[in-house]
């Protein structure tokens, strides 16, 4: 997803609680997909740090479990004229819904 995003011309910043994953992803995974290592990709693991940051966007790669609670978490620091919390929990109905009947996009 941070190659994509990247192509389409878009800051990206990936954060992972574990320096190890965000080592392999800069030194081993991105660099044998995509030829190199993407400079201007931030990594953090120091979630609180990205918190005061704004995105446009944020993509959850996760397991399935973990998902709606990063999700809610993140969506409280989105611009509340763009989300209201009947949108939330609409999304959230939406996606356990999914989980019951195992339909994942």
């Amino acid at each position: 997803m941070a190659y994509a995003c990247r192509n389409k011309g878009w800051d990206v910043t990936v954060c992972d609680r574990d320096d190890d994953a965000l080592t392999r992803m800069k030194n081993d995974i991105y660099p044998s997909r995509y030829g190199e290592w993407d400079e201007s990709i931030k990594l953090s693991r120091n979630t609180s740090e990205i918190q005061a940051e704004y995105f446009d966007v944020v993509i959850i790669g996760t397991p399935p479990e973990s998902h709606v609670s990063l999700a809610l978490k993140e969506l409280k620091y989105f611009n509340s004229d763009v989300w209201n919390r009947h949108q939330i929990w609409k999304v959230v109905k939406n996606y356990l819904n999914c989980l019951n009947k195992r339909e994942f996009l």
